[in-house]
C-alpha cells in the first residue's frame, strides 16, 4: 500500500505545482499587447505579510501601524472588502497612451485578483453596468473607474477604451519568466516599446546631425564630422540595443533577512550584443584576492576577458577616431594616443581587486581618496599603458584648448622600494595662479589627495600590478603580503560571507559598499568641518553587495541589501532627525 501512496504523492505534488505555475501565467495572458510596463506582484496576501515583515522590522509600523498589514489596509482604503482572491497575483499595466485616446493620465489598467467578480464589483455601491463594462468611484474620488471581468481578474481602468480591450496577453520567456516569479516584477514589454521608441530615435537623430553642423562655427568647423560620428554612435548604441533586446525586468524579492533585487536585459541570442554577452566571461572564484583586511568605503573585483573588451571599445571608438584621423593635428594626436594607450591597457586585463580605504586622518593631512587596485594579466604592459593613459590626459586638456601648465604629469622611476617590490611614483601638479581662489583651491586638492598633493604608485609583483592611489606605505605593504600569501582575507568576513551567499555565485563583477562605514566617516569630515553630526552605528554591519553577470545572452546587475543594514541606517536617520528636532535621542546599542 505504502509503494501506491507514496508515486501518488509524488504526482499530487507535481500537480500542485503545475497548476500554481499555471495560474501564475495566467495574469500575464491577461495583460493586454498594448501594454509599454506591466508591474506584476506575485501573491498579493504573501507579497503583504513579507512587506509587513519587512516594515515591522525597521521598526517602521510604530510610526505607521497601517504598515504592519499593507494589503489590509489598501482593501480598508480603498472599500474593497469582497471577492478579492488575496491569493493571487496582481498587475499594474502602463499602456501605449494611443489605446486611451492619447491621454497619458488615463494609460493604465489594474488587474485585480478575484474569487467572485460580482462580489468584488458590489464593493462600489454606486457601480453602473453597460455592455460588460462597469462605471464605479473610488471613495473620496470624482473620477470614474471602469470595470471589467477578464477572467479570474478584475481589470480596472480610467479609460473605458482600455476597459474594453480584449485581453491578448504579454509573452515573456527564458529568464524573464523566472523574474517575473519574484514578489515584485517590473517588465518592459520590449516588442511594444522597439516600435514605438525607434521611429522617435531616428526622428531624433535626423534632427540632431544638421543642429550639429549649424552650430559649429569658425575653427570648430572642422570637428563637425568628428561630433557628428560620436552622436551617431550614441543612437546606433540605443538603437542596437531596442533591436537585440528580448526583454528588460527589474525585481525585488523580501528574504527573511534582507532584500534581493535584479535588473536583467535578455538580448537575442544570435544578435549582435546576444553574441558579446555570451562571450563575456564570469568565475565562481573570489574576487577579492590581495586586498588586506581594514576599512573601506567600497572595494570588489572583476575578470575580464580581453578579447571581448577590446572588440566592444572598437567597435564603439573607431567611428570616432578614423573621422578625427581626417581631421588630423595635435587634437587627433591626443585622442589617439589615449585610446591606443586605453586599447593596450583592456587588451592586457584579466581582471583584478579593489578597494577604497575610508580615511581615519585629519583633513588635510591624509587624503580622501585612497585606493588601492591589484590587477591580473600582463603587468608590464598594464603598467606601461596605464602611465601613458595619465600622460595622455595632460595633452588631451592642452590639445582641446586648456592652458600648457595647468598639470603637469611627472614619472620618477623606482621612487620606493616596498617589501621588495619597486614602486614608480606618479605625481600630478596642478598651476592654480594666484589669489584668493586659488588658495581655496589648493585647500580642496589638500583634503582630497592629501597634503603630498596627487601621487600614483604602480608596481610589479608577479603576474600582478599593485597601484597605489593617494596609499600609504602601510596599506601597500599589507596588500604586497596579502598577494603573496595569496590571500582574500576581505571575503572571510562575516558580513561579506552572508551577503555573497544571497548572491549569484558565477559573476564578472563584485561590489561591496559598507554604508554604516560610508556614513561614519562622512561624520566624521563634517564635524571637522563644523558640522556636527553624532553618527552612532553597530560595528561590522554587512555592507551591500552587488553583482554583474552574464548568463546565456543576459546581462543581469544583482544586490542585496541586509535587514540589519537597513534598520541601522533607519534609526540613525530618525536619531539625527530628532537631534535637529532638538528632542534628543533614543538609547540601546549602537544608539538604536
Amino acid at each position: 500500500m505504502r509503494i501506491v501512496r507514496r508515486p501518488l504523492a509524488a504526482m499530487v505534488v507535481v500537480a500542485m505545482m503545475l497548476c500554481a505555475l499555471v495560474a501564475r501565467a495566467q495574469v500575464l495572458d491577461q495583460v493586454p499587447e498594448q501594454a509599454l510596463v506591466v508591474v506584476k506582484v506575485t501573491n498579493l496576501g504573501q507579497f503583504s505579510q513579507k512587506l509587513g515583515k519587512f516594515c515591522t522590522d525597521l521598526q517602521l509600523t510604530a510610526q505607521v501601524p497601517q504598515l504592519a498589514d499593507p494589503l489590509g489596509a489598501l482593501q480598508e482604503k480603498l472599500k474593497i472588502q469582497n471577492g478579492l482572491d488575496k491569493s493571487g497575483d496582481a498587475v499594474f499595466a502602463y499602456l501605449d497612451p494611443a489605446v486611451a485616446g492619447g491621454n497619458d493620465d488615463n494609460a493604465f489598467l489594474l488587474l485585480w485578483p478575484v474569487t467572485d467578480y460580482k462580489a468584488f464589483v458590489g464593493n462600489f455601491p454606486d457601480a453602473k453596468e453597460e455592455n460588460g463594462i462597469t462605471e464605479a468611484k473610488f471613495v473620496d474620488s470624482d473620477k470614474p473607474a471602469y470595470i471589467a471581468n477578464w477572467g479570474k481578474y478584475a481589470a480596472m481602468s480610467p479609460s473605458k477604451e482600455i476597459a474594453a480591450l480584449k485581453p491578448t496577453g504579454v509573452k515573456v520567456a527564458g529568464l524573464a519568466a523566472k523574474e517575473m516569479n519574484k514578489d515584485i516584477c517590473l517588465l518592459a514589454n520590449v516588442p511594444q516599446l522597439r516600435a514605438k521608441l525607434q521611429p522617435e530615435l531616428a526622428k531624433a537623430k535626423e534632427e540632431a546631425l544638421p543642429n550639429i553642423e549649424k552650430s559649429m562655427t569658425g575653427d570648430n568647423a572642422k570637428f563637425i564630422p568628428v561630433v557628428q560620428a560620436v552622436v551617431s554612435q550614441f543612437f546606433t548604441l540605443v538603437d542596437s540595443t531596442l533591436r537585440d533586446a528580448q526583454a528588460a525586468t527589474v525585481s525585488v524579492n523580501f528574504g527573511e533577512n534582507g532584500i534581493s533585487s535584479t535588473m536583467m536585459a535578455e538580448f537575442e541570442p544570435s544578435s549582435y550584443i546576444g553574441t558579446l554577452a555570451k562571450g563575456l566571461k564570469n568565475t565562481d572564484k573570489s574576487m577579492l584576492t590581495g586586498l588586506p583586511s581594514g576599512k573601506y568605503l567600497m572595494y570588489g573585483g572583476s575578470v575580464s576577458d580581453p578579447a571581448t573588451a577590446t572588440k566592444i571599445i572598437d567597435d564603439l571608438l573607431k567611428p570616432i577616431t578614423d573621422e578625427l584621423a581626417k581631421v588630423g593635428g595635435k587634437e587627433a594626436d591626443a585622442v589617439n594616443k589615449y585610446v591606443d594607450a586605453m586599447h593596450r591597457y583592456v587588451a592586457a586585463a584579466q581582471g583584478g581587486s579593489f578597494g577604497w580605504v575610508a580615511p581615519t586622518g585629519a583633513l588635510g593631512q591624509e587624503p580622501i581618496f585612497q585606493i588601492i587596485s591589484v590587477l591580473n594579466g600582463d603587468p608590464a604592459a598594464l603598467k606601461t599603458s596605464y602611465l601613458d593613459m595619465m600622460t595622455a590626459q595632460q595633452q588631451l586638456m592642452t590639445a582641446f584648448g586648456g592652458p600648457a601648465d595647468a598639470m603637469k604629469v611627472t614619472t620618477t622611476p623606482n621612487a620606493k622600494t616596498i617589501e621588495g617590490v619597486s614602486f614608480d611614483q606618479t605625481h600630478t601638479d596642478f598651476n592654480l595662479g594666484q589669489g584668493a581662489n586659488a588658495a581655496q583651491a589648493d585647500n580642496m586638492i589638500k583634503m582630497i589627495y592629501g597634503p603630498e598633493g596627487m601621487n600614483l604608485l604602480t608596481g610589479t609583483l608577479g603576474d600582478k600590478l599593485v597601484i597605489g592611489f593617494g596609499a600609504t606605505d602601510a596599506t601597500l605593504t599589507s596588500t604586497i603580503q596579502a598577494i603573496k600569501a595569496n590571500e582574500d582575507p576581505m571575503a572571510k568576513t562575516p558580513g561579506v560571507t552572508t551577503v555573497a551567499a544571497q548572491l549569484p555565485k558565477s559573476r564578472m563583477l563584485t561590489m561591496y559598499i559598507p554604508l554604516d562605514e560610508i556614513a561614519t566617516t562622512v561624520g566624521t569630515y563634517a564635524g571637522a568641518m563644523g558640522m556636527p553630526i553624532q553618527i552612532q552605528l553597530p560595528p561590522d554591519l554587512p555592507p551591500v553587495g552587488m553583482t554583474v553577470a552574464s548568463e546565456g545572452s543576459a546581462i543581469r546587475i544583482d544586490s542585496y541589501t541586509s535587514t540589519d543594514l537597513i534598520k541601522a541606517l533607519v534609526a540613525q536617520g530618525m536619531q539625527l532627525y530628532m537631534q535637529r528636532m532638538g528632542g534628543g535621542a533614543p538609547g540601546g546599542p549602537g544608539g538604536l
